[in-house]
């Protein structure tokens, strides 16, 4: 290996470490990303969903975690799993506030009644293997980008990437099934007559346009959508950290880069 390609690493790691610190503007565009990603979501539009990925810088931490496991860097490391943890926690944290307010309007919203399609799709079993199956290549995709300095495609790899939607999706799902279930102790429960005949609260009840994937009862429901979903972008983060790893194998970036 030369000279010139060990100080390119370097340079390569000093950006990604600049890029996994935590600071004020990360935070605020986190922020700013959960809110577009809510709305997109809540408003059933892909396009918005996109622009929110764009925004999002959580891409960087996690690119920062695996140049710090191949270099070997321990202060790399916590520094990027604490910004990564902030990070994810800011999303359930918006999407949870926006699920709870906006909740008590869900049923009259005017893309229609929550769960949209955007938001069940993200809770459904099939989406775990469908998006390892995409962030795998994705992962690849981004440690090729960060090493070669390509932005181009890195704009590329933030769009196939879903990190931040799924993660603010189980906010807004907990939100909603919470605030249904304290609408709901404020009702009077009523027979629902199907094949079992049983009592519910009306706030509980799934809307007419919405099939339940695992409970008929929607605090339950929300609460199983959310876990799924959140499971996504833990599978994701995952699948990226692998393939990336692979690749900066077979980069030959090797440990003592981070003397350079």
């Amino acid at each position: 290996k030369s000279v010139t390609a060990r100080l390119s690493v370097a340079q390569v790691v000093e950006r990604v470490r600049s890029d996994g610190s935590l600071s004020f503007d990360f935070i605020m565009f986190v922020f700013i990303a959960s809110c577009i990603a809510a709305l997109g979501l809540s408003e059933n539009s892909a396009i918005i969903i996109v622009a929110a990925m764009l925004i999002s810088p959580i891409m960087g931490p996690i690119m920062a975690f695996t140049f710090g496991i191949t270099i070997r860097d321990k202060k790399l490391i916590k520094m990027a799993l604490r910004t990564e943890l902030i990070g994810l926690t800011t999303c359930l944290i918006s999407g949870f506030l926006f699920g709870f307010i906006c909740g008590n309007f869900s049923e009259t919203w005017g893309a229609g009644k929550w769960p949209t399609p955007e938001m069940a799709g993200r809770g459904a079993l099939r989406s775990l293997w469908a998006g390892c199956l995409i962030a795998l290549p994705s992962g690849a995709g981004v440690a090729m980008s960060v090493l070669g300095g390509n932005g181009s495609s890195l704009v590329g790899v933030a769009i196939s990437a879903s990190l931040l939607p799924p993660t603010v999706n189980c906010g807004i799902l907990w939100g909603l099934g919470a605030i249904k279930t304290v609408r709901s102790l404020y009702q009077n429960t009523l027979v629902v007559y199907d094949i079992y005949n049983h009592t519910v609260k009306p706030a509980l009840l799934p809307p007419d346009t919405y099939t339940p994937q695992y409970f008929p009862l929607m605090d339950k429901e929300c609460a199983v959508l959310g876990i799924v979903s959140f499971l996504l972008s833990i599978l994701n983060i995952i699948c990226i950290v692998i393939a990336a790893l692979i690749i900066l194998k077979i980069k030959e970036v090797a440990p003592n880069t981070a003397d350079q």
